[in-house]
């Protein structure tokens, strides 16, 4: 235990000078001590990684696999065969693919699971075919799924390219849901009434084109957009 030499201040062990007026003291006869740091190396913002991505991969998976688990015995036991559960399957593999797996792979291209979406999207379609006897698959089914996924897959590249505003941007976004509507109509009419026609879906891409016109028209007004932001509180 040291005191200041000039006020006579109590120092704490490894303190070189007066906290009041900061005069060096140095205690030879005491060993140097390294000051515990108030806070935490780790920088602000920072949070520490799970150790094990395929550790919470496989609880994930369980979890999943409880409600397929309990329908497919409800299921057998309720008839003895498996039926309705089958739906049920189908459905948390899709959901699997599609919300669990990219999440495990963050560094990955948006686009390659995109595609992988639409592929296991297309295979799902397929099965509820198989499984229900019908047969609306082909090419229906078939025609709709990869159209809607040219769409989507076009609209990622409008959406992560850098050139285009955040304006510009929903504008696109209300043009590809206009489109999607069309072209699901059209595929019914096409499939099962040979005639292709446009009908409730003009509605939906014409409230769409409405929407990305005013897109538009913010994206070419600075002044417009810049009230806009300060109302929105951007």
């Amino acid at each position: 235990m040291s005191y200041c030499v000039n006020c006579g201040t109590k120092l704490q062990e490894g303190t070189t000078h007066c906290p009041l007026c900061r005069i060096d003291s140095i205690n030879p006869l005491e060993q140097a001590v390294t000051p515990t740091p108030l806070y935490p190396a780790t920088p602000l913002g920072k949070s520490e990684k799970p150790k094990s991505r395929a550790s919470l991969l496989c609880i994930i998976s369980l979890f999943l696999g409880i409600p397929v688990l309990i329908t497919t015995l409800s299921d057998l036991l309720s008839d003895g065969s498996w039926g309705w559960s089958r739906y049920v399957l189908a459905s948390m593999a899709l959901f699997y693919v599609i919300a669990v797996i990219p999440f495990f792979f963050p560094k990955n291209n948006p686009l390659f699971f995109l595609g992988i979406d639409v592929f296991a999207t297309v295979l799902f379609l397929f099965v509820l075919n198989v499984i229900g006897g019908w047969n609306w698959f082909f090419p229906f089914g078939l025609v709709v799924a990869l159209g809607v996924g040219l769409l989507i897959f076009a609209l990622a590249l409008m959406l992560r390219s850098g050139k285009l505003s955040k304006t510009a941007k929903t504008a696109a976004f209300f043009l590809m849901l206009g489109l999607i509507t069309v072209h699901v109509e059209l595929s019914v009419f096409f499939c099962f009434d040979g005639l292709p026609l446009v009908g409730w879906s003009l509605y939906s891409i014409l409230a769409c084109l409405v929407f990305a016109i005013i897109a538009v028209i913010i994206d070419n007004s600075p002044a417009l957009k810049e009230e806009l932001k300060k109302r929105a509180f951007f």
